[in-house]
């Protein structure tokens, strides 16, 4: 601390969020003695640096801005949250992924104290109506927030429902009951007194162009289409006009007409992350009414066996044969015994029949042993390779099935969209890697755990980029275990 202070003493904006190996009890303070200029400072709390950020307390307090992230090894008692929560603090963010202190003290003490709070991250798994309540009083000057574990509520959703937040991030997020209505959290109150009109209405627009306009008649079909220009029926949310990063993940099965209301009414979204046990293909269309939409990530998780929830079989898609990867498990080992004494029947049925060439009919014979015993070893080959490896089993889209449609409509207008991963059974077949080629703004595609495409797939998807320009080995990324690349 002592070489930095002496090389750079005009320092304005410092951060420091990395663990410090020579970090000792005098090191804060001899870094707002030295450098007197000092306005911003982020700072990772850990055991070897409480002490010294303890002692230096009331300096802090002097600077414009400081940011605190909070260490997993670090024990939070209530003494550590009030040295914490400071009237310049603005960010608080609690590393630790689980519940390690009562998050409703937290709150109320971030909330009376942190008069400069805009982001704040923390395990909300424990709390109740009256943490809730603080956290609703944060709704003027809280712009990022990120909490883990949260429990989905009427409460809950109507606090987050009425925030200005810029990023919103709901990891692992738990349901009391399928009658909690996640689309409170985006529609807000419905409209009255106005006509439901289409968005982008020729007729409507015409309206409020021209002031004398009566009744023209158009000719042709009336232009919109009803995904890209949704009806609607509901004036949106606080949330829903200013969220710009919106990150949802959960293991439990959320509704896809809910999660639809996230691109209907999220206009002005730039980053979405979406994980779910179960498919959204409603969710992924509307995505398409985010004209700003530049990161896009969907991820379907496999379902706990624990769920409330199981897919029906109308649920599961069949894949089109020409799209299916060959599966070298699908032979049936126990019927091969049978086949091999059939064919030897035959071998002898042969030698009975022609006695003169049993010299033709012995090389013959010998020459198919020679090749049963090689097969034999294929046979034995597979048979231990199948016990070693784990099957992975296809989702079995169709083209047309909702999953594959939805990608086929983001890729027609999701113009602006730079960087796209696809986790899991969302969809993606050679037939919707044809469509995600007409991405012009594309340079970075992420695959992982996705069954339903083959190489011939991805070597069209890449010729196709590589005649736009892109260069497909710098900016796209293949990370996949499908099978093939297992037998290839």
């Amino acid at each position: 601390m002592n070489d930095l202070v002496n090389y750079c003493p005009l320092l304005e904006t410092l951060s420091l969020d990395m663990v410090l190996i020579d970090w000792n009890n005098n090191s804060l303070q001899t870094l707002i003695d030295g450098c007197t200029k000092l306005k911003e400072l982020s700072l990772l709390l850990y055991d070897n640096a409480w002490d010294s950020f303890t002692e230096t307390s009331q300096a802090l307090e002097k600077l414009e801005k400081l940011e605190l992230t909070i260490h997993c090894g670090l024990t939070i008692t209530e003494s550590a949250v009030d040295h914490i929560c400071k009237s310049n603090v603005t960010s608080i963010r609690f590393l630790q992924k689980t519940s390690i202190f009562d998050p409703n003290i937290i709150l109320s003490k971030i909330q009376s104290k942190c008069k400069s709070i805009k982001s704040v991250e923390m395990n909300i798994s424990e709390i109740t109506n009256e943490g809730i309540d603080q956290l609703s009083k944060l709704n003027e000057s809280i712009l990022e927030l990120s909490l883990y574990e949260p429990t989905i509520t009427n409460n809950l959703l109507t606090a987050l429902s009425n925030m200005k937040l810029k990023d919103l991030n709901l990891s692992d997020m738990k349901k009391t009951s399928f009658s909690n209505q996640f689309k409170k959290l985006f529609r807000g109150d419905k409209i009255k007194k106005k006509e439901s009109l289409l968005l982008y209405d020729p007729i409507a627009n015409e309206k409020k162009m021209d002031s004398k306009f009566k009744n023209k008649i158009i000719h042709g079909k009336k232009n919109f289409n009803s995904i890209f220009n949704p009806i609607k029926q509901y004036e949106g949310t606080t949330l829903a006009h200013n969220i710009v990063e919106l990150e949802l993940s959960s293991k439990d099965y959320f509704q896809d007409s809910d999660l639809q209301n996230i691109g209907i009414y999220c206009t002005a979204l730039r980053w979405v992350s979406l994980s779910f046990p179960n498919t959204y293909p409603k969710t992924v269309c509307s995505l398409v009414n985010c004209p700003e939409l530049i990161i896009v990530q969907l991820t379907v998780t496999q379902p706990e066996n624990n769920s409330e929830y199981s897919p029906s079989d109308e649920d599961v898609h069949e894949v089109n044969r020409s799209l299916r990867v060959p599966d070298n498990n699908d032979i049936d080992l126990d019927n091969i015994d049978d086949i091999r004494n059939n064919s030897d029947s035959d071998d002898s049925s042969d030698e009975d029949i022609n006695p003169n060439n049993n010299r033709d009919n012995n090389n013959n014979a010998n020459h198919r042993r020679n090749r049963r015993g090689i097969n034999d070893e294929n046979v034995l080959l597979l048979n231990k390779n199948k016990t070693k490896k784990t099957k992975l089993s296809l989702n079995r889209f169709k083209a047309s099935s909702p999953e594959c449609q939805s990608l086929v409509t983001l890729s027609q207008y999701g113009k602006k969209i730079r960087f796209l991963q696809l986790c899991g059974s969302v969809g993606l077949t050679d037939y919707t890697l044809k469509h995600i080629a007409n991405l012009d703004s594309l340079n970075t595609f992420w695959i992982k755990d996705c069954n339903d495409f083959t190489f011939n797939g991805v070597c069209q998807f890449s010729e196709a980029k590589w005649k736009v320009g892109l260069n497909i080995n710098k900016y796209i990324n293949i990370y996949t275990y499908i099978y093939f690349f297992f037998i290839l």
